[in-house]
Order: structure tokens, then C-alpha cells, then sequence
């Protein structure tokens, strides 16, 4: 009896600690899907840059997205301007871009608990219409690892979004301009999403492992008294 309780406790013992051990993420992972997107990284935030009416400022540019602080600005360009967009189906809804087609829009300045981002993220041309031409995203973690890859949204309300093991370090999204036919193309962004990327365990299940652990132990104590003789 005793080595069957023994091995029980064992067995809710290791349990918990697997509960208790932070869960095993991959080390880049990428979203299309802005719900996918919450239910794996814990938003701390988002920018919908609506308080941006008239802007054509140079950059870089502080921002936040809840508590998360960041900076953005047009990098690579001869002159780092940053301007805002209205949607045009969409009176007061603001978007961010930048005054040359050829630069970048990066983001940085991240705060160590930002380990993803996401948002929508799409090209427009002179007049502000979205286009559906190609972007070019780069995102790098303070380890160094990175995603690079290329999306073509048709509409303003496409998501993406990356999450890292570690925190995120700099994002960059750029319009293809190569094979320009006489239309540039900016990149453009609305309602940007800071998170982390860790999942937590859920509190519950940890304790009831750790309270039954205990339990067994209690009882195999018990039993293993009961035939004790003093004297």
C-alpha cells in the first residue's frame, strides 16, 4: 500500500511541476487571424492612432499602445516624415504612413515585456486607397532571431501579427515599389497591437495537483504509523 501511495505522490508531484513550468512556445510564430492572435499572446495594448488629425512630422515618433511604450518612424529615407491618413470608408478613423514610398516603416523602443505585435498592416498610394500591393516584413528579437516574410492585403482590415520567445527587438514593414509602373505605394499601418507571448498556467489546476500531492502524503504518513509500536 505504501509503495502504490509513494508512487502516486510521485506521479501528482511531477504533474505539477509540468503545470507549474512555464509552457513551451516556439521560439517565431506568426498570425493571420487577430483572434488566433489573442488567444495565444497576452495584449497589453493597442494604438489606433486616431489622435493623430493632420500629422506630417518627422520621426521618430513616441507612441504607446496601453502600457507598452515604442517609437516609429520612416527609416532609411532622406527625410524621416511620418503622415496620417483618413479611411476613406471610415470618417475619424486615422492610419499611419510615411511621406516617401521607398522608406520603411520600423518600429522600436520596445519595453522588455513586449515579446509580440500585430495590427493591420497594408499599402496605399498618393490618394490614401489601399492598393494591395506586396509588404515586406521584418521582425527581430533581442536574441536575434527573426521573421521575414512578404503578405499581399487587399483591404485594411487584414491582420498580422508575430510573436517571439523572447522580446521584440525592432519590426519593419515595406511597400513594393520594384516593379513600379508609375503609382508608388506607402506602407501603412492601423491599430497596432503590443503583447506578451508567455502563457501563464492556469492557477486552479496547479493547486488542486499540489493539494492532492499533499493529501497522499498525509495518508501515506497515517498508514505507515498505524502499526508503530512504542514500545
Amino acid at each position: 500500500m505504501m509503495r502504490s501511495v509513494r508512487s502516486a505522490i510521485g506521479a501528482l508531484m511531477a504533474a505539477s511541476v509540468l503545470v507549474l513550468a512555464p509552457a513551451a512556445t516556439q521560439a517565431q510564430t506568426t498570425f493571420t487571424s487577430f483572434d488566433d492572435f489573442v488567444a495565444t499572446v497576452g495584449v497589453i495594448g493597442t494604438d489606433g492612432f486616431d489622435d493623430l488629425t493632420g500629422l506630417y512630422a518627422p520621426g521618430p515618433l513616441d507612441r504607446t499602445a496601453g502600457a507598452a511604450a515604442y517609437s516609429v518612424q520612416a527609416s532609411g529615407a532622406p527625410f524621416d516624415v511620418l503622415l496620417s491618413l483618413e479611411n476613406p470608408s471610415e470618417a475619424g478613423d486615422l492610419w499611419l504612413s510615411t511621406e516617401e514610398a521607398t522608406a520603411p516603416l520600423s518600429f522600436g523602443g520596445f519595453g522588455s515585456e513586449v515579446f509580440a505585435i500585430g495590427g493591420h498592416f497594408f499599402s496605399t498610394d498618393l490618394g490614401g486607397s489601399v492598393t494591395g500591393t506586396t509588404l515586406r516584413i521584418a521582425a527581430f528579437d533581442v536574441k536575434g532571431n527573426s521573421i521575414e516574410t512578404i503578405i499581399t492585403p487587399n483591404t485594411a482590415d487584414a491582420f498580422f501579427g508575430v510573436r517571439f520567445e523572447f522580446a521584440l527587438a525592432s519590426f519593419t514593414i515595406t511597400a513594393d515599389n520594384e516593379t513600379f509602373s508609375g503609382t508608388a505605394y506607402f506602407p501603412t499601418v492601423n491599430n497596432l497591437v503590443l503583447g506578451g507571448a508567455r502563457t501563464v498556467p492556469e492557477p486552479s489546476s496547479t493547486w488542486l495537483l499540489v493539494m492532492g500531492a499533499g493529501g497522499l502524503l498525509v495518508l501515506a504518513r497515517r498508514r505507515g504509523g498505524a502499526g508503530y509500536d512504542a514500545r
